[in-house]
């Protein structure tokens, strides 16, 4: 999955800032949005894996977090996509 990223990552910033219109500032903003869920939830992924199991984890975020590039689709004007990404990738990287 990580291949696939890489390669799709550029496009969504272009699509982003012409199709959905975001400003730069809106744009940098969702950046720091996803990082800032990153940083509140992975205490509490971690948590998670301790109590339910590491691999119960992380086929729990690996089977939801392909959907989010999917959000963007669905998307019209909204920050929703970024912040879903930024609340599961902390739970696919504990491992």
């Amino acid at each position: 999955m990580s291949f696939a990223v890489n390669i799709a990552s550029p496009y969504f910033a272009v699509y982003q800032l012409h199709n959905l219109k975001f400003s730069y500032f809106v744009f940098a903003g969702l950046g720091t949005a996803s990082s800032v869920a990153t940083l509140l939830t992975i205490s509490g992924w971690g948590r998670a894996a301790d109590r339910i199991g590491n691999l119960k984890v992380l086929v729990a975020t690996s089977v939801l977090i392909p959907f989010v590039p999917l959000l963007w689709l669905f998307s019209k004007k909204s920050c929703l996509p970024g912040r879903r990404a930024g609340f599961l990738r902390p739970g696919l990287g504990r491992l």
